[in-house]
């Protein structure tokens, strides 16, 4: 499995990879929207992970492009300021939000149930 990891938190970032890495997920990063999306479309994923709030581009904005390009993207959206707002947003897009702070079993958890839904998307 291969995932990408869009977080502007460097230390939160290096977190999330040393769960996936400890699962033998394979991981690539990226800590700004920018690079983010740029990566987004270097190699096939199985999984997004996109924190909301970045500078440059959104977590939001990505998993749009993503959807619309790949309907059938499994992404989750991650963000401290996760409000019923964001949720509609998420399941808007077809992501799955996931709210800091979070555990590593939390994360495991959803990383699960995005790969077991038949599809996330609208």
């Amino acid at each position: 499995m291969r995932v990408l990891i869009v977080e502007d938190d460097e230390i939160f970032c290096q977190f999330l990879t040393e769960i996936l890495e400890s699962k033998a997920i394979e991981v690539v990063r990226a800590t700004d929207g920018l690079a983010g999306y740029e990566k987004a479309w270097s190699f096939p994923y199985d999984l997004f992970i996109l924190d909301v709030r970045m500078p440059g581009l959104l977590g939001s904005e990505i998993a749009e492009a993503l959807k619309q390009k790949n309907p059938g993207a499994k992404i989750i959206l991650i963000s401290a300021f996760a409000d019923e707002t964001l949720r509609q947003a998420a399941a808007n897009v077809g992501a799955l939000l996931l709210s800091k702070p979070f555990s590593a079993d939390d994360l495991l958890q959803v990383i699960d149930r995005a790969n077991n839904a038949p599809n996330l998307s609208r």
